[in-house]
């Protein structure tokens, strides 16, 4: 019996955990500007920097290689269909969206 009591116990617990959803709206609503990047990926998971490339335009209309902006981070957090994207600069968000939900 303590065999079927143990199993009992334990699926439920690992369906929970594995359906503890952390892009969601709740979450998204936690962010602030100001915030840190690790007080974000507390709240959000680890989540995935993009590689911004590109080219800038000059004020004489000529494009020129990757400038951008390089002190700005963009950090992704995804799960399933849904997105949260932070923009990070010196550390701090400056700029949060989400998409899907």
């Amino acid at each position: 019996m303590s065999k079927y009591f143990r199993l009992a116990v334990l699926v439920p617990l690992v369906f929970l955990a594995s359906c503890q959803q952390k892009v969601n709206d709740a979450n998204f609503k936690k962010i602030t500007v100001g915030m840190t990047l690790s007080e974000v990926q507390t709240i959000l998971g680890k989540g995935e920097k993009l590689v911004q490339e590109g080219q800038g335009i000059e004020s004489y209309g000529v494009g020129s290689p990757g400038k951008g902006n390089k002190d700005q981070d963009v950090w992704i957090f995804k799960e399933d269909s849904r997105e949260i994207t932070i923009t990070v600069k010196a550390g701090k968000v400056i700029d949060m969206n989400h998409n899907g939900f």
